[in-house]
């Protein structure tokens, strides 16, 4: 103990202006300061790493609703290659001027500097002018100051032993700082944290466990375990399988998915949440909420269809409703095969073979070609059913995700992306698409389920 400050030993190195540096400032929110203190510390060091790419570095979880926590930081730094130590020092009595000696020490000893303060923020430090200290504020603002016989105040918090302590984290940059590992379209972790925590108040009057998996933050009235289940086990292994295979960009807001363990549930819940009963047993996917409803007791299929929803919508804004509803129907029931989701053959099929022998069906013609108020009308069950079988059967040839591609880049289409689905059909040996019509039939009617 010395001057009030159990002080942990740190290498020498030579002295670094910090006050020198000059990195754009970044604003956050409370609770997630540590990202955007850490990006303005690399930036000073010569190094652009946002903060979502951090919070993803840290592994911070965001069900719990918070950032990254200073060894979190710790470890987004270390896997961009830069030296980061988490330095804490006891604290007892008058420390004002041991606080302010282990400063001078911790601005000695490394390249980069952040504090953690009592209230938990995280502040960049850009140097010491006199008795102030200078410092980058993610929430108060840039080029703040904490006087000196501020410091105790602003700095010291509760140990775990029930003793009060200080904490810092220490960056060193011996060699280049890496760039962040690609994270592709993935939507904001932060992002996420923030919008469950905006719940959080909600759902813990409730007594709601919350999942995350990837944009989907699931919640509702299922036991922890139960919930973890289909957040990981449904939502979570259906969405490694649709990036992979789809889907390149997820939603840029998260989807709050409500998982009801039984009808009455599910319909009680949904009136009290949203005002309104739903109109279908099942559950589904309402675009201006971001918000998907289930009543899971029917089963996962429903959730898988839905999910394709706004992961399709975000991928392909364009996408006429027999593709939306084709793809999302042919991924309600699924497997995986040859490390691939695929669909299988499910309860549309009897009633779609029983249409083809009546003359019931949809032409190809007019179901690509029918907008939302067509394919959702009165031949509605007709339609899905037409729409799935015809993936399905692109599908087991093996040319789906082809087709997938070449109907994103051909763009909304008035014709539906008819002439494409000729083009494939031509692929596969079909003369034309009335030759192909002829085929698909016969193959839709020698399927069996279950």
């Amino acid at each position: 103990m010395c001057g009030g400050v159990a002080a942990l030993a740190l290498a020498a190195s030579p002295a670094t202006a910090l006050a020198d540096r000059v990195a754009p400032f970044l604003a956050a929110e409370p609770g997630f300061t540590g990202e955007a203190a850490l990006a303005m510390a690399l930036a000073g060091l010569g190094r652009a790493v946002g903060p979502a790419a951090i919070y993803e570095l840290s592994g911070a979880d965001p069900a719990t609703g918070a950032g990254s926590d200073a060894s979190g930081l710790v470890r987004a730094a270390q896997a961009l290659g830069a030296e980061a130590t988490l330095w804490a020092a006891a604290v007892d009595g008058d420390a004002t001027s041991g606080l302010w000696a282990a400063l001078q020490e911790l601005l000695r000893s490394g390249d980069a500097l952040l504090l953690e303060l009592a209230d938990g923020d995280f502040v960049r430090v850009a140097g010491l002018r006199g008795a102030r200290l200078k410092i980058d504020h993610p929430r108060a603002g840039p080029e703040r100051t904490i006087r000196r016989r501020e410091l105790p105040r602003q700095w010291i918090q509760p140990a775990g032993d029930g003793g009060w302590q200080v904490r810092a984290v220490v960056l060193r940059a011996p060699r280049g700082i890496e760039a962040a590992p690609e994270r592709g379209a993935a939507i904001d972790g932060i992002a996420v944290a923030r919008r469950v925590r905006e719940l959080s108040d909600e759902l813990d009057a409730r007594g709601w466990s919350v999942a995350v998996a990837g944009p989907f933050i699931v919640t509702g009235d299922l036991p922890r375990a139960r919930l973890e289940h289909f957040s990981a086990g449904v939502i979570g292994m259906a969405l490694g399988h649709l990036r992979r295979g789809f889907f390149a960009r997820d939603p840029r807001d998260p989807v709050l998915t409500y998982l009801f363990g039984d009808d009455p549930s599910y319909r009680q819940h949904t009136l009290e949440i949203f005002g309104e009963l739903p109109e279908t047993p099942y559950g589904y996917y309402d675009r201006g909420r971001h918000a998907m409803v289930m009543n899971i007791a029917t089963g996962g299929g429903t959730l898988v269809h839905e999910m394709v929803h706004p992961l399709l919508r975000v991928n392909f804004p364009g996408a006429s409703p027999w593709l939306d509803e084709g793809l999302a129907s042919l991924f309600e029931q699924c497997r995986e095969r040859d490390g691939q989701l695929v669909g299988m053959t499910n309860w549309r099929l009897p009633g779609l073979q029983h249409a083809l022998r009546g003359g019931h069906a949809p032409s190809f013609d007019a179901l690509l070609a029918g907008d939302a108020a067509t394919f959702y009308g009165e031949n509605r069950g007709n339609n899905y059913a037409v729409a799935r079988y015809l993936l399905y059967y692109f599908q087991e040839r093996g040319v789906l995700r082809d087709l997938w591609r070449r109907l994103v880049a051909g763009g909304r289409r008035d014709d539906g992306g008819l002439a494409i689905v000729g083009e494939f059909a031509e692929r596969l040996g079909h003369r034309d698409l009335g030759a192909f019509r002829r085929t698909w039939e016969s193959y839709v009617l020698a399927l069996r389920y279950p």
